[in-house]
């Protein structure tokens, strides 16, 4: 099975750097004087310090991406929740020649059901179509430390995107404080800047409850994404799919090595 193949399927989970924009703060205090109480009235500095801590601090939470990386790209999506134990749920939709797939993952071991395209992204010519007819509707099952799966213990474990973010040391430029406005039914406070490689980010964040980041927008030209974050300290339990449902990772390199 080809190494570049693999990749390619699932280059879109290294979509976590997205969650990365949430800490790229800015030097000043922007729009300190914006009336909205509370967290509101505090500066773009101080709100997004406490977002991040509150981002830090979760046990859990839901993350839904869609967008592209850059301009003309083919639109790409995925929906996670992902908690500290190393569990995580949920589906991802890469560009139409890459197909899309069920995840689940329960500490170190992971399991994705492919679409027919995807499974021809996984193995090269007619092993892709071989693996598509004789595993259609079957789990590709292996251990997180096999090479498919390393990217997806990065993008599905929190503890690893918190460590990432926790590591961000970057600014970004004139973080300025919108107005309050609602996300998913809560109020939210919107802060502004430019990143450090010319991206606009737009983070807002609850001003009741915990200073939860809600929605992170970035836009780079004509490229968009945006990622909303629900569900904080919510159980993720994900049920594992049976053996019989299950064909193990080995068998898939078998196959693509003519075996």
């Amino acid at each position: 099975m080809s190494r570049t193949r693999r990749a390619s399927a699932l280059t879109a989970l290294c979509a976590i750097t997205l969650v990365g924009g949430l800490t790229g703060c800015g030097d000043g205090n922007g729009d300190g004087d914006k009336p909205g109480g509370g967290l509101a009235d505090k500066s773009a500095q101080e709100i997004s310090d406490e977002a991040k801590k509150a981002l830090l601090d979760a046990k859990s939470l839901r993350m839904k991406m869609s967008g592209t990386e850059t301009a003309g790209d083919e639109p790409q999506s995925f929906d996670f929740a992902v908690d500290r134990e190393g569990n995580c749920t949920g589906t991802f939709t890469g560009p139409q020649k890459q197909g899309s797939f069920e995840l689940v993952k329960r500490g170190d071991e992971a399991w994705i059901k492919p679409d027919d395209a995807m499974w021809k992204a996984l193995a090269p010519g007619k092993a892709g179509d071989a693996a598509a007819r004789t595993y259609k509707g079957r789990h590709l099952y292996g251990r997180t430390t096999h090479p498919m799966f390393k990217e997806l213990v990065k993008a599905c474990d929190l503890t690893a995107i918190q460590k990432e973010i926790d590591a961000d040391k970057s600014k970004g430029k004139q973080l300025r404080k919108g107005e309050v406005t609602q996300v998913g039914g809560k109020d939210a406070i919107e802060l502004r800047q430019k990143s450090d490689e010319g991206k606009d980010e737009t983070m807002y964040v609850a001003t009741e409850g915990k200073p939860y980041p809600l929605k992170v927008q970035l836009k780079d030209g004509g490229a968009e994404q945006t990622t909303t974050f629900t569900d904080y300290d919510e159980p993720v339990a994900p049920e594992t799919p049976s053996k019989a449902d299950s064909v193990d990772i080995t068998k898939l390199e078998r196959l693509g090595q003519g075996a």
